[in-house]
């Protein structure tokens, strides 16, 4: 089975290829830090981010904790489009952060860790063992909450998870990063909502991004803190822009075009040049040349529209197999593909959509 990967989200994607300029955010930023020395001081801060797609959420989330001192504990969690499946995941992945869980730790290995977590932060703390090895999924003989009542149980493990956190930002002031909450499950939601409403006076940040669909009971908070996001405006765009192709007297019309076009969308603007580049409307010999005139250029007025140009580009056998694969879903057996795409009978030579699998395979792993 193929699983999930490190890579989460499109930004990570974006981080993986190289990064453009960072610009215009800095009135957030200093938001941001401001609520930071709050936090660090015991007043408890939260943080949203709240924008459309593409306007630069997870990046200025990137900018900020790349400031965030030595002296605070970074703890991150990331909701994903198809994560109200998996409950509870972007809090699992935040506490195996918390208690260095590796992929390849047995449970044994794994109980250790958290024992050792936790009897250097707390004595006091020894009563949540139980449940945080539960949640973790860390089998143990015997199981001391099996009889219990499913919600005494959740609410008393969720309690726990609290007192964890809190009993932490006393050690040290933490930083905590919940990613995409338009896409978050029902669980981690109650967990997010029990911190929010205990993190007043305690050394802790929390901050969340997610598009503007998505709703929360923190608003009336005196400690919440709603950082809008727009699309950037003409001088930031065009900054943007200049570290993208530079600043040729020929490239200034095709800037403005797309500003236009984009609206100032970071990542859309991103993807368009990309894009471009690809098409060989834009080339780099001693600097960025314009290869076509701007009459000629046919840009797709949506994301949506540059990846379907994208893979209209693409050779008929990978086209082929992104269709198999978007009707699949995200997770599917490696066998099951080869035997769908691969017409040969057994014993054969694999056909190149076969090979394409593999590729595909191999990518979705890395």
């Amino acid at each position: 089975m193929v699983a999930v990967g490190q890579l989460r989200t499109h930004f990570e994607l974006s981080a993986q290829r190289g990064l453009t300029k960072f610009v215009g955010r800095e009135r957030e930023v200093a938001e941001m830090n401001r609520a930071l020395e709050l936090a660090r001081k015991g007043h408890g801060q939260i943080v949203a981010a709240v924008a459309e797609a593409g306007t630069g959420k997870s990046r200025l989330f990137h900018e900020f904790k790349r400031l965030v001192p030595a002296d605070c504990m970074l703890l991150e969690a990331y909701s994903v489009s198809h994560g109200k499946a998996s409950a509870y995941q972007p809090v699992l992945e935040m506490l195996h952060g918390y208690f260095g869980i590796e992929g390849g730790d047995d449970s044994t290995r794994r109980r250790e860790k958290v024992s050792a977590k936790l009897g250097a932060l707390d004595l006091a703390l020894d009563d949540t063992m139980p449940y945080v090895t539960s949640f973790l999924g860390i089998q143990g003989k015997p199981d001391s909450l099996a009889q219990m009542d499913a919600l005494i149980k959740r609410s008393r493990t969720l309690t726990a998870l609290k007192r964890i956190l809190l009993h932490a930002s006393l050690v040290q002031p933490l930083v905590v990063v919940f990613e995409d909450l338009h896409w978050i499950d029902e669980g981690s939601q109650e967990f997010l909502d029990l911190i929010a409403d205990g993190i007043a006076s305690a050394r802790i940040l929390l901050l969340v991004n997610y598009r503007p669909e998505y709703s929360h009971e923190w608003s009336s908070k005196s400690y919440y803190i709603r950082l809008g996001l727009d699309p950037l405006g003409k001088e930031s765009a065009d900054e943007m822009l200049t570290a993208l192709v530079g600043d040729g007297r020929d490239l200034r019309q095709l800037k403005r075009l797309v500003v236009q076009k984009t609206g100032g969308n970071p990542f859309f603007m991103e993807e368009m040049v990309q894009s471009l580049f690809e098409q060989r409307v834009l080339e780099r010999k001693d600097g960025v040349n314009l290869m076509q005139p701007l009459t000629e250029l046919k840009i797709p007025p949506t994301v949506q529209g540059i990846l379907a140009s994208r893979i209209d580009r693409l050779p008929a056998e990978e086209k082929e197999l992104l269709q198999i694969l978007a009707v699949i879903g995200k997770e599917f057996p490696l066998t099951l593909i080869k035997r769908l795409v691969n017409p040969l009978q057994p014993g054969t030579e694999s056909s190149s959509f076969a090979r394409e699998a593999d590729k595909a395979s191999e990518k979705l792993e890395r």
